[in-house]
């Protein structure tokens, strides 16, 4: 019997800003979003019928709320096949932190049936589908460095930047709502905004100095006000010296960028009782494999 092996990297919003609202009440964003080296492991298992989803964290999902049940649902209606299959999530990006989590293993379980069975669907069918799940689901199926805009529909991927050094961190116990975000959003709106594509020069740059200039997140003022605690961690990377600090998405995860990868390791040390994890920007995605079992 063969299973699939998929390996879904998280993300993170080195900027977001929040333009506007669409007729249909829905946030019109303009991000920066780079995946990082912390990721899922995903094991599928394909059989006969029936969708089943299980998962290392005790505390998540596994019915039809899970976004890897409904990737794997929405797979096999688009793609007219009579099948089901098991689903294992081994979890090491943390929840409701803003580094896109359940969006990767979404991604992620598309990309492994859609190899599985021959590539039945285009990656526009899958952009499609991803759309349908989450916002940042479609950015999830790409690799890398994109720019996003509108509610996640419109990728534009970007050359390959210079990595960055990252210590990410949060108060484990403390998840944030991206609804409940956005909505504290809409009543305290935001004080700065990002100037996105200076932003981008400076990255191509490596000019890591100049990114509190003009990078940023919008809903930094929102996800603190949501959760205060969300904050205690980007005070310690600030006091840790990191060179930018800020939340990713709608937190409860903030991520500082360091110099280099000995400096992010030595300021382990200020986060003694805070999940903790030194990552690296790069080329990461989605990568599929198949085992015997």
């Amino acid at each position: 019997m063969r299973r699939i092996v998929v390996t879904a990297h998280a993300k993170i919003n080195l900027t977001l800003d929040v333009l506007d609202t669409d007729s249909r009440g829905y946030h019109m964003l303009d991000m920066l979003m780079h995946r990082i080296s912390l990721c899922d492991r995903i094991y599928i298992t394909p059989k006969e019928s029936g969708i089943t989803v299980a998962s290392s964290k005790k505390n998540l999902a596994c019915d039809e709320r899970n976004t890897a049940y409904r990737a794997a649902k929405l797979f096999f209606e688009y793609a007219r096949i009579n099948g089901g299959c098991d689903i294992y999530l081994s979890k090491y990006i943390p929840m409701g932190a803003g580094f896109g989590g359940g969006s990767a293993d979404a991604a992620g379980v598309l990309k492994g049936l859609n190899y599985f069975y021959g590539s039945p669907l285009s990656e526009e069918v899958l952009e499609h589908i991803a759309l349908k799940i989450g916002s940042d689901v479609p950015y999830m199926l790409k690799n890398g460095l994109c720019r996003v805009r509108g509610t996640g529909e419109i990728i534009e991927p970007l050359p390959p930047a210079p990595t960055l050094h990252l210590l990410c961190a949060m108060r484990c116990r403390y998840t944030n709502s991206a609804k409940t975000v956005y909505a504290k959003y809409d009543e305290i709106g935001s004080a700065s905004h990002p100037d996105t594509d200076a932003f981008l020069a400076a990255l191509y740059e490596n000019d890591i100095q100049s990114f509190p200039r003009w990078g940023g997140n919008a809903l930094s003022e929102s996800a603190i006000a949501v959760s205060p605690s969300t904050g205690t961690a980007l005070k310690k990377l600030r006091a840790a010296n990191a060179k930018y600090a800020i939340v990713t998405g709608s937190g409860s995860a903030s991520f500082g960028v360091f110099s280099s990868r000995g400096e992010a390791s030595r300021a382990v040390k200020y986060f003694s009782g805070i999940w903790h994890k030194v990552c690296t920007t790069g080329d990461y995605g989605i990568t599929v494999s198949e085992e015997e079992i």
